[in-house]
């Protein structure tokens, strides 16, 4: 009996260990998600960031083009 009882009490032991170290790793990932979905947020603004400037230099660039060749096409030929 008194056997039977110490054994009982080794295995909450090791489950109340376990639970623990399951509740460490829990919080662990829980900050490790945080970090990703933070540095997904970051990476997403730079991101939009540069295409949104890549557009605008292609939209100069064309728009620049177009009034060139418009001039060329209005201008008198001699």
């Amino acid at each position: 009996m008194v056997q039977s009882l110490l054994q009982q009490m080794m295995q909450l032991a090791e489950h109340e260990h376990k639970l623990i170290e399951m509740n460490s790793n829990s919080e662990k990932l829980q900050q490790t998600y945080n970090e990703l979905l933070e540095f997904k947020m970051v990476f997403l603004k730079d991101f939009s960031s540069l295409v949104l400037s890549a557009v605008g230099e292609c939209y100069y660039k064309v728009t620049a083009e177009a009034l060139r060749v418009c001039g060329e096409l209005s201008s008198p030929k001699s």
